[in-house]
């Protein structure tokens, strides 16, 4: 999937819902038929680890020199 759009437009807010690291104020996000807002930390966790992938702008992974 890709999520293409002008800065500000709502792309990272959207990823974040969909992966269950932000919570929708409206609204119900399903993922295989089973609704993330009913989904613990260490489940939404674990679907995170083995069902998606991020590649952010920022990583911070490593130390600039």
């Amino acid at each position: 999937m890709t999520i293409m759009g002008p800065s500000g437009c709502g792309k990272t807010s959207l990823l974040y819902q969909l992966s269950g690291i932000e919570t929708a104020s409206t609204g119900e996000i399903e993922y295989k038929g089973r609704s993330l807002s009913e989904m613990t930390d260490k489940q939404l966790t674990a679907l995170r680890l083995t069902e998606m992938g991020f590649v952010f702008q920022h990583s911070h992974l490593l130390k600039k020199s």
